[in-house]
């Protein structure tokens, strides 16, 4: 049996799918900041079917932030 929450996933990933990178950018950045903040990328992992704990999304974010001045975008 299929979980809702698989075909909701499934329904996410192929609307995403259609988008360039500028619109999946601007569809993630939802205070529209034009940055990516880690509350915004924590929530877009799970739309992109991508299961990680805070605590390696916080290093990851880290890591762009002394790449990117703290932000991503």
């Amino acid at each position: 049996m299929v979980s809702a929450t698989r075909i909701q996933l499934a329904k996410v990933r192929e609307v995403l799918d259609r988008r360039d990178p500028a619109e999946m950018f601007d569809f993630f950045d939802t205070d529209k900041s034009g940055a990516i903040e880690f509350g915004e990328f924590t929530a877009m992992l799970p739309m992109l079917g991508i299961q990680m704990s805070d605590a390696k999304a916080f290093k990851q974010v880290l890591a762009s932030r002394l790449q990117f001045n703290g932000r991503v975008g």
